[in-house]
């Protein structure tokens, strides 16, 4: 068995190798190596190394649960996270993107415990119709050119027309 030496890693470090980890053309052996440190950083050994550094997940994901208040910060942090994206938002806090979604459509359904007083739903009211004119079309000319009909605006830059109308006497 290998000796156990336990890393710590900086947060910048710690992005570097992630961004490794999620590049999809990095070098196998290299994404290997990231993610054993990732998992060396995170306290797990080399015995359980085997699968969770060749798997595709990235290695952050084996903390598998979180207390109600840690997904609570998570949540907040979440909401102030700016241009972030949700795939960058879980990679760099350790999140499946699927589990980071269902606790957002878990939060947007339960109902609001801040003291937020429900009003009356709004009577409604049946729609008014209103009449709207339509502008009428600009003027045009027809071009007749061997069996085709071309609708022209007057207006039409004239160089264009008679482009069009040469080109189709070629067809």
């Amino acid at each position: 068995m290998g000796q156990v030496i336990r890393i710590n890693l900086t947060s910048a470090q710690r992005e570097v190798l992630e961004a490794i980890v999620a590049r999809p053309s990095e070098v196998a052996g290299l994404v290997r190596r990231a993610r054993v440190l990732l998992l060396s950083d995170a306290g797990l050994y080399p015995s359980s190394y085997g699968r969770l550094a060749t798997s595709s997940r990235l290695p952050s994901t084996a903390r598998m649960h979180r207390s109600r208040s840690e997904w609570g910060s998570l949540l907040r942090a979440y909401e102030q996270r700016g241009p972030q994206t949700q795939i960058d938002f879980c990679r760099a806090r350790g999140v499946s993107l699927s589990t980071l979604q269902w606790h957002l459509r878990k939060q947007s359904q339960a109902p609001a415990k801040s003291g937020l007083v429900l009003r009356e739903p709004a009577i409604l009211t049946a729609p008014r119709l209103v009449r709207i004119e339509l502008p009428s079309s600009p003027p045009s000319v027809e071009v007749v050119v061997g069996g085709s009909v071309v609708r022209v605006f007057v207006g039409t830059d004239v160089t264009y027309v008679s482009a069009l109308v040469a080109a189709l006497q070629r067809c």
